[in-house]
């Protein structure tokens, strides 16, 4: 909008007033399962910021995409359009081949961005992801407790980071279709705890306890995906220490 761009919106959450007063923002209501009204304008950019639903984990072996998911790649099928799809960082680019599925039109123009665990000030603390939750109980509480023995990965992805690369990506000429939304490389969930435990002594003056749940060795965890911050296509400016104290003050 600050650019002068025609904005059309869909949410089922509640959409700011200074952008429902805005002449070039458009508010829909339509259901994306359905097939797309023709009514709609062509786009130049299609963003579906809420991660795709039912992301295959075991693929190739993987289930349908639902109608909702087809819909939004569709668009992809009508250059110039440019459409950006979010999974989480546990569907591995794989994902891509997935939805493309050989299709040389979406190839043109479909690009997934694979998120990993977001957080930030001012964002929700009942947001999803490992993160997220072990933020909530040092703020609620005056213990963490630790599944997986604290081995679980954490891929932090600070907020300012992640909208710096959507940025950079989406007007990137030639750009790789696939890519990897952190800050930094990942961290097991312990590691994280740590750091958590620290901030929110030199922040609130508060100890945390740290506690872990279920019998020792069974752990539940997949294999890590290696992500090396200097494979990015961008350059993280938050690290998780500084981004804790951000969204703790």
């Amino acid at each position: 909008l600050a650019q002068n761009c025609a904005v059309w919106g869909l949410s089922t959450s509640k959409v700011a007033t200074d952008l429902i007063a805005s002449h070039d923002f458009t508010l829909l209501d339509i259901d994306l399962a359905q097939p797309l009204p023709s009514y709609l304008p062509q786009f130049d950019i299609v963003f579906a910021l809420e991660p795709l639903a039912g992301t295959p984990q075991n693929l190739p072996h993987a289930p349908e995409i639902s109608p909702k998911t087809k819909n939004i790649v569709s668009l992809a099928k009508t250059p110039p359009t440019k459409v950006f799809v979010f999974a989480e960082i546990s569907a591995s680019a794989e994902f891509y081949d997935f939805l493309v599925r050989g299709d040389p039109d979406l190839k043109k123009s479909l690009n997934l961005l694979l998120v990993g665990d977001l957080y930030g000030p001012l964002m929700p603390l009942d947001a999803a992801g490992l993160l997220n939750n072990l933020l909530t109980q040092a703020v609620k509480t005056d213990k963490v407790i630790l599944e997986d023995e604290g081995l679980a990965p954490i891929y932090p992805a600070y907020i300012t980071d992640v909208i710096f690369a959507i940025n950079k990506i989406v007007f990137a000429q030639n750009a790789k279709p696939v890519h990897f939304l952190v800050s930094e490389s990942a961290k097991t969930a312990l590691t994280c705890a740590y750091e958590i435990q620290n901030a929110v002594s030199l922040t609130y003056g508060k100890q945390l306890g740290l506690f872990f749940s279920g019998a020792p060795g069974q752990t539940t965890q997949k294999p890590q995906i290696l992500i090396r911050t200097h494979d990015l296509s961008f350059i993280p400016k938050v690290d998780l220490a500084q981004g804790l104290k951000n969204t703790l003050d």
